[in-house]
C-alpha cells in the first residue's frame, strides 16, 4: 500500500467499486424470515377474534416481523367470550396457525396462561409446589400417655405427613423464625441449637390421626410434626380460564403433568402445522415468578442422590431452628439450595425440554430472575435462551438509559459457551410511562447496545392482540411494554427498521463469537450473574462451573465442546471454592491454562466431607496458587502474553465480534447523536476490509485503510458491519488524506480531523453536496464534479 494524496487517481482506483458480491453479501442484502425480529403476542383476557388473527399477522408480515411468542394475559381488560384452552379457544388456535403458516411467521406458545409459571387447571395440588408445615408440642413433664400432635397447617384442603421428631427443647426457643418457601438462607438472630445426635425419629408411632404413642423421658421436649402442603402458587397474570396450579418444578411426573395438560394438547390437535420448517416451532417459559419450594414427595431420595447424605435430621432447620451449630446449618443450606436447583434443572426444565423435543418443538427461556436454578445452567439446556431489556422510565433514548443489560450479556454468555446460536431478548420491556413516546427512531441506540452484548434475536414487548380492525389505538395489555401493534401511528413505516433489524440479526449468527476472557462465577445457588463486567479491548464470557467441568486445554485455550475457547479463565472472587472445581482448576493448569485468581481459597462449601474438605481445599490451593496469577487485571494478562486487543477506537462506540471460516465480522454502532470520524483496529487475520450497511443491504469496500486500521466516518446513531475476507487479495487504498500538503488523515499516525472530507469517499454518504460545501469554502482544489463522480453520484452514473 502507499500514500496516496486526495486526487480523481486515488478516488477512482479505490472508490465507486462494490464489494465484488458473495454469498454473504448477497444474503445480507435480503436475509431469510428466520432473521426477522419477532414480537411478544399477548392475547388479552379471552378477547379473541378471527378478524383479529387475521388483522395482526398480516400486518406484522407487511412490515417484516417474522414470529410471535404468545401469552394470553389478564391485565385489566375486560373479560371476552373465549374461555382459555375452551373450545372455541382451541378452534382459534389453529386457525391462527393457519394463518401463520400462510404468511410464514412462526408462532411460540407459552406453556401456561400468563406470562410466568407452568401449570394450570390440570395440576392438582398433589402435583403442585409443595412446601413443607409444622405442628408442635412443648412437654414440660414426662408423660406416660398418648399425645395428640395438631394437624399443620395446609392449603386447598391437601396435607402429607412426612416425619414426627422429639428433641430436648432448646433454650430461646421464641428466637425461631421458619423459613419462608421461597428463601432457603438462616435467619441470622436465629439462636435455638438442637443437637442432631439428640433428635429422636418418632415417625412409626404416630397414627394416622395424630395421636403419637410415645413416653417422653424427663425433661422439656418439643414434638414436632412435619408434613407437606401445596403452596397454593397459581400461574399469572391469567384469565380466570386459566387459572391454575403451578406445578411441582422439583418432579418430573408433575412436570409431564403441566406440560401435556397444554402444550401436548395443542401439538396433537395440530399436527401439520407443528414442527421444524413448519409454524408452530417451538414453547417457552418466561419470567420466574413463583419462587421456590422446600419440598417434594422424593425429596429425601433426590437430596441424597445430589448432597451425598440424609436430609431427614436437618428438617428442624426449615421451622427456625439450628441444627449442631450455625456453621453446620448454613452448609446444610447451602447443599439443600444446590440440590434444589439441581432438580428444578434437571426434573423439571429438562423433562420440558426432551418432551419439546419429542412434540418437534424448540425450548426456549429466560433462565434467570427469581429462579431458583444456577442462571447459567439452567440456559445450557435450553434450545433458545433469552434475556431481557427495559427503556427506563424517562423519554431519553440514550444507550445509558436501559436497564437489564446483565440478563442479555449472562443469557449470550450461556448461549456462546454452550453453543446456542439464537440468543434472544424480551426488547424494550416498559411500564406505564412509555405512553407512545416511543418508535424505531428512539430506541434504535438502545437496541444496537445490546447486540453489543451479545443478542442477536429481539422480541419486542409487546404486541398487544387487537380483536377489531376499525379501532385505534385499541386493546392495551395494561401498564406494560412498549406499544408495537398495528394501531399505532408509525407501524406501517416500521418495515425499514425491522429490516435493519433483520441484516444485523442474520450477521450477528454467522460463524462464532470469540472471547478471550471467562469469568467464573461463584458457587452459589441460585447463581445469579456476580458482576457484569467492564466493556474492554477484549471480548468475555461469564461461565459456571459446570461449564468448566467441560473444558479441556487446545492450543492454550480453555475449549468447551461447542468449540467456544478462551485464553484466560477467572477465578471466582472468593476464597471459598468446591474441591471438585478446584481439582479442575489444577488440571487445566497443568495443561498449560492461564488462571486469574482474587482470593486463595481457604475452605469449601457444605457438609460434604466436613470439615476435612476444608483442609483439603486450602491444601490444594497451596500447591497450585503459584501458578495462578494474582494481582493483575485479565486485559493485562492478554497484553504480556502477546494477545492482541479484539477492537480499539478512538471515539466511544458500541461493537461486537463474530468470526466465520473465512471471515472477520465487528459489528460497530455510534451512539452519539452527532456524526464521528472513527479510526479503530481490529484483531483480524483478514484482508482488505468492506463495509456492510444494515439500514441499506449495500456493501462497499472500505476506502480509507492501513493493515488493519480503518479510519471510518459514521453519521449520528449509524451503525456498520466491518467484514475482513481471511486470504483476500489486498487492493490498494488511500492510507492517508492530505490538503496543501496539510495532513487530514493519516492512518499512520491516528491523527484525524474535517470529517467532511473523508466522508465524501464514501460511496451513498450524501457525498455531493459535503463536497459542494468544501468546495464552495475554498478549501480543497478538486473540481466537485471529479469527486462526486468518483463516489457515485447518480448524475455521472456508475464508475466501474
Amino acid at each position: 500500500m502507499h500514500r496516496l494524496l486526495l486526487t480523481l487517481l486515488a478516488l477512482l482506483l479505490s472508490l465507486g467499486n462494490a464489494y465484488p458480491a458473495d454469498k454473504l453479501a448477497n444474503s445480507f442484502a435480503q436475509p431469510g424470515k428466520e432473521y426477522q425480529p419477532w414480537v411478544y403476542w399477548f392475547w388479552n383476557n379471552s378477547n379473541l377474534t378471527k378478524e383479529g388473527i387475521t388483522g395482526d399477522l398480516e400486518a406484522m408480515h407487511r412490515v417484516g416481523v417474522g414470529g410471535v411468542l404468545i401469552m394470553e394475559v389478564n391485565q385489566g381488560a375486560p373479560q371476552g367470550p373465549v374461555d382459555f384452552l375452551g373450545d372455541k379457544w382451541r378452534e382459534l388456535y389453529t386457525f391462527m396457525l393457519s394463518e401463520a403458516a400462510r404468511l410464514g411467521i412462526e408462532v411460540n406458545m407459552n406453556n401456561d396462561a400468563g406470562w410466568n409459571g407452568s401449570g394450570g387447571k390440570w395440576v392438582k395440588p398433589e402435583d403442585s409446589m409443595q412446601v413443607l408445615t409444622f405442628s408442635a408440642v412443648h412437654l414440660d413433664k414426662p408423660q406416660n400417655k398418648a399425645v395428640k400432635l395438631p394437624a399443620p397447617p395446609r392449603k386447598m384442603g391437601y396435607y402429607k405427613d412426612i416425619a414426627v421428631f422429639a428433641f430436648p427443647t432448646p433454650d430461646a426457643a421464641g428466637a425461631r423464625k421458619q423459613l419462608t418457601p421461597n428463601n432457603h438462607r438462616r435467619n441470622p438472630k436465629v439462636t435455638p441449637v438442637v443437637a442432631q445426635k439428640d433428635i429422636i425419629d418418632l415417625t412409626g408411632k404416630m397414627a394416622a390421626d395424630g395421636t403419637l404413642n410415645w413416653k417422653a423421658p424427663a425433661g422439656k421436649w418439643t414434638i414436632l410434626r412435619v408434613g407437606h402442603t401445596t403452596k397454593g402458587q397459581n400461574v399469572h397474570p391469567a384469565p380466570i380460564s386459566g387459572v391454575g396450579l403451578q406445578c411441582d418444578v422439583l418432579s418430573v411426573k408433575a412436570s409431564e403433568i403441566a406440560f401435556e395438560g397444554q402444550i401436548g394438547r395443542l401439538v396433537a390437535e395440530n399436527k401439520a402445522n407443528t414442527g421444524p420448517k413448519k409454524t408452530f416451532v417451538a414453547t417457552h417459559i418466561d419470567s420466574w415468578e413463583v419462587g421456590s419450594q422446600n419440598w417434594t414427595p422424593l425429596m429425601r431420595e433426590e437430596f441424597k442422590k445430589y448432597a451425598g447424605y440424609d436430609i431427614w435430621k436437618f428438617l428442624p432447620i426449615f421451622n427456625g431452628y439450628i441444627v449442631d451449630s450455625q456453621e453446620v446449618t448454613d452448609r446444610f443450606l447451602w447443599d439443600f439450595r444446590r440440590a434444589v436447583a439441581q432438580m428444578c434443572m434437571y426434573n423439571h426444565i429438562e423433562t420440558f425440554v426432551k418432551l419439546s423435543h419429542k412434540n418437534g418443538l424448540r425450548f426456549s427461556a429466560e433462565a434467570y430472575d427469581s429462579t431458583p436454578c444456577d442462571f447459567l445452567e439452567y440456559a445450557s439446556l435450553t434450545d433458545e435462551p433469552m434475556g431481557e431489556f427495559w427503556v427506563k422510565s424517562n423519554n431519553s433514548w440514550a444507550s445509558s438509559e436501559g436497564n437489564r443489560l446483565h440478563d442479555c450479556r449472562g443469557m449470550a454468555s450461556a448461549g456462546h459457551t454452550y453453543g446456542k446460536n439464537v440468543i434472544g431478548a424480551e426488547a424494550f420491556t416498559a411500564a406505564d410511562q412509555e405512553r407512545w413516546l416511543r418508535h424505531p427512531g428512539n430506541i434504535k441506540v438502545l437496541g444496537d447496545l445490546i447486540f453489543s452484548e451479545g443478542v442477536n434475536r429481539f422480541v419486542f414487548h409487546r404486541y398487544s392482540f387487537q380483536p377489531w380492525n376499525n379501532v385505534a389505538p385499541g386493546m392495551m395489555m395494561g401498564p406494560w411494554g412498549l406499544h408495537y401493534e398495528r394501531t399505532n401511528t408509525w407501524w406501517e413505516q416500521s418495515k425499514n427498521y425491522h429490516d435493519y433489524l433483520t441484516r444485523c440479526q442474520y450477521m450477528l449468527r454467522q460463524g462464532n463469537y470469540i472471547a478471550d476472557i471467562a469469568y467464573i462465577q461463584v458457587e452459589n445457588s441460585p447463581q445469579n450473574y456476580n458482576n457484569n463486567y467492564p466493556r474492554g479491548a477484549y471480548q468475555w464470557d461469564q461461565v459456571a462451573a459446570h461449564a468448566v467441568y467441560q473444558m479441556t486445554i487446545k492450543n492454550g485455550r480453555f475449549t468447551m465442546p461447542s468449540g467456544a475457547s478462551y485464553a484466560a479463565l477467572v477465578l471466582p472472587n472468593s476464597d471459598r471454592i468446591t474441591l471438585k472445581l478446584l481439582k479442575k482448576i489444577d488440571e487445566l493448569i497443568n495443561a498449560g491454562g492461564t488462571v486469574i485468581g482474587y482470593k486463595k481459597p481457604i475452605g469449601t462449601f457444605g457438609l460434604g466431607n466436613y470439615p476435612n474438605g476444608d483442609k483439603e481445599v486450602a491444601a490444594l490451593a497451596d500447591k497450585i496458587w503459584p501458578s495462578v496469577i494474582v494481582g493483575k487485571t485479565p486485559e493485562t494478562v492478554l497484553g504480556e502474553k502477546s494477545i492482541k486487543p479484539t477492537f480499539t477506537a478512538d471515539k466511544k462506540v458500541n461493537w461486537i465480534y463474530r468470526t466465520t471460516g473465512d471471515k472477520d465480522i465487528f459489528f460497530i454502532a455510534n451512539p452519539a447523536s452527532a456524526e464521528l470520524l472513527l479510526t479503530a483496529d481490529f484483531r483480524t487475520q483478514g484482508g482488505a476490509p468492506e463495509l456492510y450497511y444494515p439500514e441499506s443491504g449495500k456493501t462497499v469496500a472500505a476506502p480509507i485503510y492501513a493493515g488493519n486500521r480503518i479510519t471510518l466516518p459514521l453519521r449520528a446513531q449509524e451503525s456498520v458491519f466491518v467484514v475482513f475476507t481471511k486470504n483476500a487479495t489486498p487492493r490498494d487504498s488511500i492510507v492517508a488524506v492530505s490538503r496543501t500538503g496539510n495532513p487530514i488523515a493519516d492512518l499512520n499516525t491516528t491523527k484525524t480531523s474535517d470529517i467532511q472530507i473523508v466522508k465524501a469517499l464514501y460511496h451513498d454518504r450524501d457525498a455531493t453536496e459535503a463536497v459542494k460545501k468544501i468546495v464552495a469554502s475554498g478549501n480543497t482544489n478538486v473540481p466537485v464534479a471529479e469527486i462526486t463522480k468518483a463516489v457515485g453520484d447518480p448524475a455521472f452514473g456508475t464508475v466501474k
